[in-house]
């Protein structure tokens, strides 16, 4: 199925694929070149699981001019406050992954990401959303981190990874890896109340990956 327009694929539930990791840099030189259109497509359904993201609650979108995705959750939320809650309400956590076929002979980095949703968090609560991915046959990986203090309302925040790396060159396809995980600290159950969400407006926690591509 080619991305010739946006397009929205249901999250099947299934168990993730486990990412290899790399300690050495990548070798291959990249031309940053503009890609005009990499014909990129999905190899297979995408799979995802954690207790952030229950069966057919996530979706991933696509740009048209494939220099972005998109992945939104309309059930990822985590709480803190008095009993009954517990620290399982605190912490949530959900795993992508993305088989993706493209032109041969390009490659591509995840660089910058923006989250989008929706927080209240009294006084003395803090929350943390950490995402990280991997190309599985590939090294390094690149972690993005978003605070949250005091406060409520609707969240826009942006991050810059800790380091970029590319896909394998030469392949035209690749299996991506991504981790997310939001908690809130003190852990349920403690006296303070907090609370990260999906979006008010819209009802969807959303998490935009910006791409850029070049030619190996």
């Amino acid at each position: 199925m080619l991305f010739g327009n946006a397009v929205s694929v249901l999250f099947a539930g299934l168990a993730a694929a486990a990412p290899l990791e790399g300690n050495e840099a990548a070798t291959f030189e990249i031309d940053t070149r503009q890609v005009v259109n990499p014909n990129l497509k999905i190899l297979s359904a995408p799979v995802v699981s954690g207790t952030g993201c229950p069966p057919g609650t996530g979706h991933v979108i696509f740009d048209k001019d494939f220099q972005a995705f998109t992945v939104s959750f309309d059930k990822y939320e985590v709480t803190t406050g008095p009993a009954p809650l517990g620290p399982s309400n605190s912490v949530k956590g959900c795993r992508i992954t993305l088989h993706l076929g493209y032109t041969k002979g390009l490659t591509f980095s995840v660089l910058t990401t923006d989250l989008e949703g929706f927080s209240s968090l009294e006084k003395g609560v803090t929350g943390k959303a950490v995402t990280d991915f991997s190309f599985t046959g590939g090294v390094g990986k690149p972690r993005w981190q978003h605070n949250f203090g005091p406060g409520d309302g609707p969240f826009d925040l942006h991050a810059d990874p800790t380091l970029i790396v590319n896909s394998p060159c030469g392949t035209g396809s690749v299996i991506m890896n991504i981790n997310t995980a939001i908690s809130l600290n003190p852990l349920a159950p403690q006296p303070k109340k907090g609370l990260i969400t999906a979006s008010n407006m819209d009802g969807v926690l959303r998490q935009k990956f910006h791409i850029k591509w070049g030619r190996c």
